[in-house]
Formats: structure tokens, C-alpha cells, sequence
């Protein structure tokens, strides 16, 4: 959801850019254009003979072009483990570390200001530091706002900064930050955190495991959880392992123990009696037949339970029940103290458990991989399952919405360009151009250190629109030459000479458009950087290979023609 205004923008703005190609352009031209006619000799451009040149000797190695273009393919997919995967590249899943600042709600803009300044000035003298956003004072509608305005103060007396970090251990930085950011001020509290788990410090966390371990039974869901939280240990870019089970309280458990009742010496009567007075005693209640006479109305008499009271074990060892005859807690019961979680969570009315850790690797997919291996490694646990979720859900969820909005984004275009040109062929060789693109996309992932992300996903379904116009432009020129009675091959040298230079400047256009997109590195921009990568390598080797494999195809499918 969160690309479709992005989707919607692009819509509309292809949609007036058509009708101003239709409309305006033409009135614009005969306006602009002289209607004298001249005579021009036409004369191949420096490009156009080095493009035609090549282009021959595409055409006399059809073989050996096809086979080279599928084997760049192949290869890039295989680039795939070393790209890696995540859910959102750069701010959404990059170390970084978040910086509080909060001064007395009696300081004002430029107190902040100034403190602001100082730990700035510390963070530049760090040579781990890539770069760093400062935000002073807070809305009045964002949480941090709210915060500051419930503790007295108006959000001037705020500031936050988010550091990105160079190829850096993210904890070693962030405890010599904090040590350097200590004695800094006496007035403020500066409080320094990791930016990856901690959203309200300006960056969104998609890089953290979640395992649900639920169940009937209590002690089962207790050991499966504590033997994955040990195996879970060993996967290589996990930290700060926690489960809930393991936040524990002490309690105070007070349980009859029948061998202690059967060597109590006292008879069935008096065991009756005093199991009654027990569980008054622990839960409380109405005291049976037992009533109080007050003026014309009679009542019964309630006794307020105490085991909610006890907090010491040696105190309940020692206190008597029973009447006439008495007997300690101690002699007929086991009296200790015991440690139980601090909360009993319930998944679809399920007993549950769960296990979290932060992923530090930008592979989060290989990441996630490992954690279900050790999942999958888990000894047999019938009446108890595991259920991942978190990230590793959200992606497989949105890469699957991402992979069908592909496959449908081509279907739709394939169904649009069969029927403008009323044939088979020459579509299915027009979408060709598709693939090609995914070689460069790949690649430019790799190079720039990005992941396979959700925004990566989302340029790639942009390039499916955008490198079939090439494609679309080459074929229909080459089928117009033809008409005019050339040969497959002088229709292919021709229309590409014709249509090599908009082909070019189609692809350039949109290339120079992404590369300051591309070059942001700055918080929120971060994905759209990813976007641009996968679009500008997607342009280049489409393009490229666009002028030469779908000739060569062509060449092949309309041989002897």
C-alpha cells in the first residue's frame, strides 16, 4: 500500500504526457517548424557506423549472440544469493543510531539548538560516521511531541539525530557514542540507542526475527522455546536473542503435599475440615454456615483470602490453620518461592511463547533461512508448533504480492501490444526485451551493495512498461522497412540506423532522471535510491542488448524471408 500513490503519480503523469504528446506537441510543431521544404542528404552519424557495423556482425553470429545474452541471463540470477534479500533497503534496514535529546520544558529552540550542535560536532570528528540527520524540536501531532507536551513541554525542548554509520561493528559505536556523548551536558539527558530496533528514533525496524511457539501445554511450549533460543544462538548476523519466557518473576507457591498430609497423624475429619479452611485461607470466600444477625437482616460472613499478602516464604511456612487442633502450612503443604514468567501471552486461544532477535546482516533473507533450518532441525513436538513472523512473513507475503503484480503488469502489456499489432510473433519477441532488463538490475545491486528489497521489486515492475518501448519502436520500424520491400536483413540494418538515436535518448533520458534519486543517501531517500539503481541497470543493459539480441532473434524467427 505504501507505493500507491507512487503508482498513482506515474499513471497520471504517463497519461497527460500522452495527451501532450497527441495534442499540444503537433499544434507546437507547425507553429515552431518551418513548412519550407528542404533537401537534406541524410549521412550516417559517427554512432550510427560503429552501430551498424556491430549490428552485421550481430546478424552473421546470431548463435553465438542468443547463447551469450541467455547465459548473462543465467548469471544473473545467480547473482541473486550475492545481492541477498531484505524487506527495505537503506534507512529501513541499515545499521544506524538513534540520539534523544531532551532539555528542561522550560528550554527553548535554541538551547536545543545548541546542545544539538555540540553532539553534531562529536559525531563529524568520528570517522565511523557516513552521515547524520538532525531533527530539532517536534510536531505537536507525532508522538515525540505528545511525549515532551505531556511531561510540560512544547516539542522546541527536543531533538533527535540519526546516524548512519560506515562499515562499523553497530555496538562498538554505539558504546563509544555514548561515552563520548557523556558530560556533554548537566542540564539535558541524551539517551543513544540503535536506530535498527528503535522506530521511534526516526527509522522504521525490518530487520528482526519473530517466532510464535504455541501450544496446549505450558512446560512443552517452555522446553521448545528454550532449545531453539540455544540453537538459534550459532546463526551467524542474529543479536539480542530474548524471549518472553525468559523475563521471570519470583512468586511465592503454596501447594498440599499429599505425603506430608498422610504422615500428618490427623483423621479424615479433621483433614476435611482443615482442606476447607485452606482454600478459604489462600482464595477466600463465604464461611459455610455461617451467618451474623444485624437489626432484621441476616448475613453471610466472607473471608478475604491472604495468599496475595505472602511474599515471604518463611512467614507462610509458619502460619497455623485449623481448629481446635492447629497445624502449621509447613506440615501438611510445600511453602516456596518460584520463578514463573512474567506473563502468559495466548495466540488464537493458544498458549504461546515467543522469540525475538535483531537481524544485523543485509541479508535478512539469508538470515531468515538459517533461522527456519534451525526450526526445521528442531527435535518431533507434536501438541506444539512454530509459526514464523515478523519480517520473514512480510516478505514472503510481499514478495509473492510483488511477483503477481509482475506477471500481470507483463500479461496486460503482452494482451496491449498483440493487439496493436495484431500478431504473435513480433510481441512475444518485443517482450524479450524483459529479461534483458533483469540481467543490469541484477548487477547494479550487486555493485552498489544494495539488497533485493520491496522498492528494488517495485522498479523492476516499473522497467516492464519502460523497456518494451524500445523494443516496440525497433520492431515496428523493421516491419515498416519490409513493407517497402526490403529484405529481413537490410529491414533490420536500416530500422535500427533509423531508430538507434530516440532508442538512445529514450534510454539516456531516463537514466540522468534517476541518478540524482540514485546518489540520495539521506533518511526517507534511502528507497528510493534502491528504486533507481534497479531502474538505471535495468535501462543500460536492456537497451544495449535490445539493439542487438532482438535483431538477432528476429534475424532467426524470419529466416529466408
Amino acid at each position: 500500500e505504501m507505493f500507491v500513490p507512487f503508482a498513482l503519480t506515474v499513471t497520471f503523469a504517463m497519461l497527460a504526457s500522452l495527451i501532450v504528446a497527441l495534442t499540444l506537441i503537433p499544434a507546437l510543431s507547425k507553429w515552431l517548424v518551418s513548412s519550407k521544404q528542404k533537401v537534406v542528404i541524410a549521412k550516417d552519424n559517427w554512432y550510427q557506423k560503429v552501430y551498424i557495423k556491430a549490428l552485421k556482425w550481430t546478424l552473421g553470429h546470431r548463435l553465438a549472440v542468443v547463447a551469450t545474452a541467455v547465459l548473462l541471463l543465467i548469471g544473473s540470477a545467480g547473482l541473486l544469493p550475492m545481492a541477498g534479500t531484505s524487506f527495505m533497503s537503506g534507512s529501513f534496514g541499515e545499521e544506524t543510531i538513534s540520539i534523544s535529546i531532551s532539555l528542561p520544558a522550560t528550554a527553548d529552540v535554541s538551547a536545543t539548538s545548541a546542545l544539538t550542535a555540540k553532539v553534531e560536532a562529536l559525531l563529524g570528528a568520528n570517522p565511523s560516521v557516513r552521515s547524520y540527520s538532525s531533527t530539532i524540536g517536534t510536531s505537536a501531532t507525532s508522538m515525540a511531541g505528545i511525549m515532551s507536551a505531556s511531561q510540560g513541554g512544547g516539542g522546541a525542548n527536543t531533538a533527535s539525530i540519526i546516524v548512519y554509520l560506515n562499515s562499523a561493528d553497530l555496538q562498538t559505536e554505539l558504546s563509544n557514542i555514548t561515552l563520548a556523548s557523556q558530560g556533554i551536558t548537566t542540564d539535558g539527558v541524551i539517551q543513544v540507542s540503535s536506530g535498527s530496533g528503535d522506530s521511534m528514533g526516526g527509522s522504521i525496524s525490518s530487520s528482526s526475527i519473530n517466532l510464535s511457539i504455541q501450544g496446549q501445554n505450558r512446560e512443552e511450549i517452555a522446553s521448545i522455546t528454550a532449545q531453539l533460543l540455544e540453537m538459534l544462538k550459532g546463526v551467524d548476523g542474529l543479536e539480542e536473542l530474548k524471549s518472553d519466557l525468559t523475563t521471570v518473576v519470583p512468586v511465592l507457591n503454596i501447594a498440599v503435599d499429599p505425603a506430608k498430609v498422610a504422615t500428618s497423624g490427623l483423621s479424615p475429619a479433621q483433614l476435611a475440615q482443615l482442606q476447607q479452611e485452606f482454600v478459604l485461607l489462600m482464595n477466600g470466600g463465604a464461611l459455610p454456615g455461617t451467618t451474623i444477625t444485624l437489626g432484621s437482616g441476616s448475613y453471610s460472613v466472607y473471608f478475604k483470602g491472604i495468599a496475595g499478602r505472602l511474599s515471604d516464604a518463611e512467614q507462610a511456612k509458619n502460619l497455623k490453620i485449623g481448629f481446635p487442633v492447629s497445624v502449621t502450612l509447613n506440615d501438611i503443604a510445600f511453602v516456596g518461592v518460584v520463578a514463573e514468567p512474567s506473563h502468559v501471552s495466548h495466540t488464537d486461544t493458544m498458549l504461546s511463547a515467543t522469540i525475538t532477535g535483531l537481524i544485523t546482516e543485509a541479508n535478512v533473507g539469508a538470515v531468515n533461512a538459517a533461522v527456519q533450518e534451525q526450526v526445521d532441525a528442531l527435535p518431533s513436538h507434536p501438541g506444539v508448533k512454530v509459526v514464523t513472523a515478523g519480517i520473514a512473513e512480510q516478505m514472503g507475503d510481499t514478495f509473492i504480492q510483488m511477483g503477481i503484480a509482475i506477471l500481470v503488469a507483463i500479461a496486460i502489456v503482452f494482451l496491449i501490444v498483440i493487439l496493436m499489432m495484431r500478431s504473435i510473433r513480433n510481441p512475444l519477441l518485443i517482450m524479450l526485451s524483459i529479461p534483458l532488463a533483469f540481467i543490469g538490475s541484477m548487477l547494479a545491486l550487486v555493485v552498489t551493495g544494495y539488497t533485493l528489497g520491496v522498492s528494488a521489486l517495485m522498479g523492476m515492475l516499473m522497467l516492464v512498461g519502460i523497456v518494451l518501448t524500445n523494443a516496440i519502436v525497433l520492431v515496428s520500424m523493421v516491419e515498416q522497412q519490409r513493407k517497402h520491400g526490403l529484405s529481413v536483413k537490410d529491414a533490420l540494418i536500416e530500422g535500427g540506423k533509423i531508430r538507434l538515436r530516440p532508442i538512445v535518448m529514450t534510454a539516456l533520458t531516463t537514466i540522468l532522471a534517476m541518478i540524482p534519486m540514485a546518489l540520495s543517501v539521506s533518511s526517507g531517500t534511502m528507497l528510493s535510491a534502491e528504486l533507481a539503481i534497479v531502474v538505471i541497470g535495468g535501462m543500460i543493459s536492456s537497451t544495449f542488448l535490445t539493439l542487438f539480441v532482438i535483431p538477432a532473434v528476429y534475424s532467426m524467427v524470419y529466416r529466408g524471408k
